[in-house]
């Protein structure tokens, strides 16, 4: 029976040794595992078969018993250990260890995750505590992620977690959800192209305040706030963005003005003269004819015929 084997030379011997062909170690075989598993096994085997009744109580016991080497073992570890016991007693975090009171470590605080504004986005900057990592894909940070501060400047939603490590110690893990939306343009209230001198132009935004130029330069967070018409008195060209805190600035809009004169008032209407009225006229009095009725004959009697008798 090859219980033993050469790995090089591939002869077999029954005993532990060297090859008697090339001199190296002897290596187990397969069989060799086999025939010491049977050795153990079947001596059980056959208690067990003897002494069944005997075998069921000592498999319920041995449960027990491993348990209760197990916790003998914890309080041991335990009473020995750098770390001791908690002793309530003791006022703050502190735990006693071999009779001697010490300060337990402070939790650090999470990083606080601040948000200023640039001029084409946020930057992200942290407080005053030291050797700040972070991510902004929502992934938990560890010692290899990024540091220092980030601009961003596209539009989109950044979750930032970060932490910060003091001594070897990490943090809590500080979160900001940061809403990357970009502003809509300004508006104006009159058209381009030619404009009175004294128009008061208002410009307008319903998300944030317009910061405008008047000498042609690019608008930043740093130029004027509108808060009053602009009054035109001059060709004049007019560049405005809308910035908001936490918000990619709005899209540059330019408008350019040619400034003309009013036209001239109307001449005042022209009066006529006074007309004099020109003195009456003295009217000869009407003469008045009185017509005398023609004298009317007086009404003669009438005629009687004579009748003469014969």
């Amino acid at each position: 029976m090859e219980l033993f084997k050469c790995t090089h030379c591939d002869k077999g011997a029954e005993s532990k040794g060297k090859c008697g062909g090339c001199g190296q170690e002897l290596k187990p075989t397969k069989l060799y595992y086999v025939n010491t598993f049977g050795k153990f096994v079947r001596p059980l085997c056959y208690f067990v078969v003897r002494h069944h009744v005997k075998m069921m109580v000592m498999m319920l016991l041995i449960p027990v018993i491993v348990s209760a080497i197990h916790a003998v073992v914890a309080i041991v570890a335990i009473r020995s250990s750098d770390y001791g016991e908690y002793d309530p007693t003791v006022d703050g975090p502190r735990i006693v260890w071999n009779n001697e009171e010490r300060q337990v470590a402070q939790t650090i605080p999470a990083p606080q995750i601040l948000v200023r504004d640039v001029d084409d986005g946020v930057e992200i900057h942290f407080d005053n505590q030291r050797n700040i990592r972070f991510t902004i894909d929502g992934s938990p940070p560890n010692i290899s992620s990024r540091s220092g501060k980030l601009r961003l400047t596209e539009r989109g939603e950044v979750h930032v977690n970060a932490i910060s490590i003091t001594d070897g110690e990490k943090s809590e893990i500080g979160y900001r959800r940061i809403n990357l939306q970009q502003l809509s343009k300004p508006e104006i209230s009159h058209g381009v192209g030619e404009i009175e001198v004294g128009t008061g132009v208002v410009l307008s935004s319903n998300n944030g305040a317009v910061h405008f130029t008047l000498d042609g330069s690019e608008p930043t967070i740093n130029s004027a706030v509108y808060t009053s018409p602009i009054r035109v008195d001059r060709d004049m060209s007019i560049r405005a963005r809308v910035f908001q805190a936490g918000y990619v600035p709005s899209e540059e809009v330019e408008w350019s003005f040619i400034a003309i004169q009013p036209p001239p008032p109307p001449p005042p209407p022209t009066q006529a003269p006074p007309v004099i009225a020109a003195p009456p006229v003295q009217q000869a009095p009407p003469q008045v004819t009185i017509i005398q009725p023609e004298p009317q004959p007086e009404p003669q009697p009438p005629r009687v015929p004579d009748r003469t008798i014969f």
